[in-house]
């Protein structure tokens, strides 16, 4: 049996971090209120406690970051973080996991090192962990991965300024805490309302039988933690023996409404739109071939993996593909084809044809 951890309360600090570094383009949704079955403003409305809330933090933390301008530059995100998050976040994220150093590798050590045996760093499709001693060794192995320059210049200064970042991490986190506790009330009753929902145990169903497939060996656990500002997303983590799911508290929300509206014209022209890129689109001649790693796409492809992701989160988002987590065996991530996706979209598009001649 899989057993089910519910944290009652976001993570202030990481609250604080993504108002900050998603001020730009948290709100494209607005813009999409058909697909949802609503009306605009119905989905202003809806979006707004978020919003304001969003607006708030991210006022006051925008000031108290230039307090901290070493961390103040790893919150401009890369194109590879854009994908697949701040490394900021995730080294704190290691930080709080990881108890104490083992050996001569530090906590320090460790909360870094843990980040390079990602997915998306590892070229080798094996089980074998990466460990580096020094900076000499990091950019040797660098050397060796497909990852954006700007990406691996941050992951090097991250490596040789760890301490200092792990000090600041923690002051900062006190006040950004502090920040995030003024503007709760905005949106806490939305938080605890989603905290019932999750207790049910086919909370996640929706989304998960259409874009994500978990093979998990019995004992494993799952973790959920709701997450605001990150409000229509579903961030998944594998940490050790059990998954860690930063679940938006309108995505399984808003993945019904869309499930129940999805064959309006707005859903598809959304859908065509997502495969007009002709990448998307050899992208998923591929995988209707056989299911892929990240790594493998963008060999093939000749991108980098930071491009190849955000081209298959586009898939992902509009169910064209199925992620698939195999924890019994190698802990990897793959893609493969969702081919009833396909299906229903060549039904959507035979139906125009009875609907209006």
């Amino acid at each position: 049996m899989i057993e089910k951890e519910i944290i009652n309360t976001p993570d202030f600090f990481e609250e604080a971090i993504n108002c900050y570094t998603s001020k730009d383009n948290n709100f494209e949704i607005l813009s999409n209120y058909e697909k949802f079955g609503m009306t605009q403003e119905e989905m202003q409305e809806y979006i707004r406690p978020v919003q304001e809330f969003c607006k708030q933090v991210n006022e006051q933390f925008s000031v108290v970051i230039e307090e901290f301008p070493k961390l103040k530059a790893f919150l401009k995100l890369t194109d590879t973080e854009l994908q697949e998050g701040s490394i900021l976040l995730i080294f704190y994220r290691n930080l709080l996991r990881i108890e104490q150093g083992i050996g001569k590798f530090t906590k320090e050590d460790l909360a870094f090192i843990h980040m390079l045996n990602k997915d998306q760093y590892s070229e080798a499709i094996s089980d074998e962990k990466v460990y580096v001693k020094d900076v000499t060794e990091l950019i040797q192995y660098l050397e060796t991965q497909s990852l954006e320059d700007a990406y691996k210049m941050r992951l090097i200064s991250l490596y040789m300024d760890r301490l200092v970042i792990k000090d600041q991490i923690m002051k900062l986190k006190k006040v950004a805490e502090d920040i995030v506790q003024k503007s709760y009330h905005l949106v806490k009753h939305i938080v605890e309302e989603e905290l019932i929902r999750m207790k049910e145990p086919d909370y996640l169903d929706e989304i998960l039988k259409d874009s994500i497939r978990i093979f998990m060996e019995q004992g494993k656990k799952f973790t959920l933690i709701p997450s605001i500002c990150k409000y229509n997303s579903l961030g998944m983590e594998g940490v050790d023996n059990f998954y860690i799911f930063h679940v938006g508290i309108y995505v399984v929300n808003l993945v019904k409404r869309k499930n129940q509206n999805k064959f309006n014209d707005a859903q598809l022209i959304a859908d065509l739109k997502a495969i007009s890129d002709a990448t998307r689109l050899r992208m998923l001649h591929m995988l209707s071939m056989k299911r892929m790693y990240i790594q493998e796409m963008a060999e093939e492809l000749k991108l980098t993996p930071a491009t190849v992701s955000h081209h298959i989160n586009i898939l992902l988002t509009m169910r064209y593909v199925l992620l698939t987590v195999d924890a019994s065996k190698s802990k990897k991530v793959y893609y493969e084809l969702n081919q009833e996706k396909l299906e229903g979209l060549s039904k959507s598009i035979l139906n125009l044809t009875n609907k209006y001649y």
